[in-house]
């Protein structure tokens, strides 16, 4: 029996790209579709004066070796979400990338583009929404930055730590063994211990809010019943003092009222008297010249 000879590893890889190659360049030969899928970076611009060239992201998952055709999902600037799909005919593909956006949905549609499989790239020319190939109106070219194994193995890690951040909120302890599951713990717990001292300063800040609030509430309650005394105290003494002024105006009028009255009836009374007494002057005066006429007619 013949053993095998021991190849290296170096030889072994060299093979296998040899044989890739080969298969690359004999597509006439029967070579297999190219496989799409993993995440791809990609430039699309249009032709003429019109917007910048614009950058995306999109995820190929699945793709039917026998039929070619594969789909996906896509994020255009990091803002706008969408789906990917096409068919692959050995190193040629079709593309139609839809992309939902405020203003709808908008599509651009890549009748076919050559793919560069050394360098895991692919281009062609295509159109948008409504046009036709015959006007082709832009160009999309992609690279392929990581394999559909890279980023299965992306998503699982993600998950794991995913997981192990929510199992350490809940918990705070060591829960898991894998990379991902001590990581996501680490996190986790930061989070958790994080989110508590927020609570409390939270709590905290809510209690001296509500407190200062009700000590606000009293002080202005306290300062409206002082106004409220100081006012009712401040009529009765406009009051008072608006009576003692009309009662000392009153007697002051009374008073003048007085003082004329007497005044009039002394007048009066003064007048009187004079005129009595210039009667009896008159009267006197008479009476003499009476006696010395009887004196005379006597004689």
């Amino acid at each position: 029996m013949k053993l095998i000879p021991k190849i290296s590893l170096t030889a072994l890889l060299a093979a296998l790209l040899a044989c890739a190659t080969c298969l690359v360049s004999t597509a006439a030969a029967g070579a297999a579709n190219y496989d799409t899928r993993g995440e791809w970076q990609y430039t699309l611009t249009c032709v003429g004066a019109c917007e910048p060239a614009l950058h995306g992201v999109m995820v190929i998952k699945t793709m039917d070796e026998a039929s070619g055709v594969y789909a996906g999902t896509q994020t255009l600037e990091n803002a706008f979400s969408g789906t990917v799909s096409g068919t692959v005919a050995e190193d040629k593909l079709s593309l139609h990338l839809v992309t939902k956006t405020p203003l709808g949905e908008q599509a651009f549609t890549m009748p076919e583009g050559a793919i560069e499989v050394a360098k895991n790239e692919f281009t062609g020319s295509g159109y948008y929404n409504g046009g036709g190939a015959s006007e082709p109106t832009g160009t999309f070219t992609a690279v392929r930055v990581r394999t559909i194994k890279q980023v299965e193995e992306q998503e699982e890690k993600e998950k794991l730590e995913k997981e192990g951040r929510e199992k350490g909120e809940a918990v705070g302890k060591p829960i898991g063994e894998k990379e991902g599951l001590e990581k996501g713990e680490k996190e986790g717990l930061a989070k958790g211990e994080a989110k508590g001292e927020a609570a409390g300063r939270e709590k905290g800040e809510a209690e001296a809010k509500a407190k200062a609030e009700q000590e606000a509430k009293e002080r202005q309650a306290k300062e409206a019943a002082n106004e409220a005394k100081a006012k009712g105290e401040r009529e009765a003494r406009e009051k008072s003092e608006k009576e003692a002024a009309e009662k000392a105006d009153a007697q002051a009028r009374e008073k003048i009222e007085r003082e004329a009255r007497e005044k009039v009836e002394k007048e009066a009374r003064e007048r009187k008297r004079a005129e009595e007494k210039k009667k009896h002057k008159k009267r006197s005066h008479r009476k003499p010249k009476a006696i010395k006429r009887a004196k005379a007619l006597r004689r």
